[in-house]
């Protein structure tokens, strides 16, 4: 993917991205580094060093999903498993990213398994 000028203010980097469907995220820079990922089952093989601003998808925590898969069997669950970040694997790539100073946007939230 190519980095992509618009009027000499922005750089827009499309980022591949692992969903069922064809999906980027973006590294965008302005005056300050921001990176959008969302709808993605996982990041591994993508950097972000030093961004400003992480607006990353945490769509549910790994402890519940797994408890309500215990209870409830087969669902919906194994899906979201296999094509969105847990809460755990979004804060552990800012983590390995982030600087000391940032913006963190929690996106695309599940609300059954929170």
């Amino acid at each position: 993917m190519k980095l992509t000028k618009i009027k000499n203010h922005y750089v827009v980097s499309p980022v591949k991205l692992y969903h069922d469907v064809e999906n980027c995220g973006y590294r965008l820079i302005t005056s300050r580094k921001i990176f959008h990922a969302t709808d993605t089952g996982t990041l591994k093989g993508i950097t972000a060093r030093n961004y400003d601003v992480y607006a990353i998808e945490g769509n549910y925590d790994e402890e519940v999903m797994n408890e309500k898969l215990k209870e409830e069997g087969y669902q919906h669950g194994y899906r979201s498993m296999r094509t969105h970040l847990s809460i755990q694997e979004r804060e552990q790539f800012i983590k390995d990213n982030a600087g000391k100073e940032y913006l963190d946007l929690k996106l695309h939230q599940s609300s059954t398994y929170l």
